[in-house]
């Protein structure tokens, strides 16, 4: 049986303003002391191999777990943020229907069954479906039992709709997976994979937080 703990990154002002990311955004004060504390919280954790995103935010939260395991990591585009549209980066969340925001949201969903549509030049569904299956798949091909990876709020919430689904879903339940799911700064998800199949065991836990 393979064992993996998805961890998300620590907080950004994005995080707080509720606002689209820059890509290269990295943690706040705040959320560079949530990295210090998950770290501390799986410092014990025998684990064969940590993985992370390659984004800043990411990367700045596997620097403190490795050093409290103190062993290496190896970086994966598979473990991304889905990317949203140039135009958007900053931009906050928002109800107001005539905002760009809304609009994209509104023909996102609308062309979700679109392989080749596209806003401007964002992941559209089909693509971020395509690569969080891809990111599953490589690592029921590692060969090691337990994996840690750093990753993002996108990318697990896209992850945990795909696996609670038993991979029935398609293009068109990306977003509502994205809207439904949500997950704490350096909450822990823990999925095992035994016999074809992966089972969510522990979902976004952040009791390190009370410690």
């Amino acid at each position: 049986m393979k064992k993996v703990y998805l961890v998300r990154h620590g907080e950004t002002n994005s995080n707080v303003s509720r606002a689209w990311q820059d890509p290269e955004e990295p943690l706040n004060d705040t959320g560079l002391a949530q990295a210090e504390q998950v770290a501390d919280r799986l410092r014990h954790l025998k684990v064969d191999r940590i993985i992370s995103s390659t984004m800043p935010r990411a990367l700045q939260t596997t620097e403190k777990i490795v050093a409290a395991q103190g062993m290496p990591f190896e970086t994966s585009d598979l473990f991304r943020e889905i990317k949203v549209p140039t135009s958007l980066i900053a931009a906050p969340f928002t109800e107001v229907t005539e905002t760009p925001q809304q609009q994209f949201i509104a023909e996102r969903v609308a062309h979700a069954s679109e392989a080749d549509w596209y806003f401007e030049d964002e992941e559209n569904p089909t693509d971020f479906l395509l690569r969080v299956k891809s990111a599953l798949a490589f690592l029921t091909e590692q060969s090691e039992d337990t994996l840690l990876v750093v990753t993002h709020g996108g990318f697990l919430r896209c992850a945990l709709g795909y696996i609670i689904t038993e991979g029935t879903c398609d293009a068109t339940d990306v977003y509502r997976f994205l809207k439904t799911i949500k997950t704490t700064n350096t909450g822990i998800t823990v999925l095992e994979f035994s016999e074809g199949m992966w089972t969510l065991r522990v979902f976004n836990d952040h009791a390190h937080f009370a410690e």
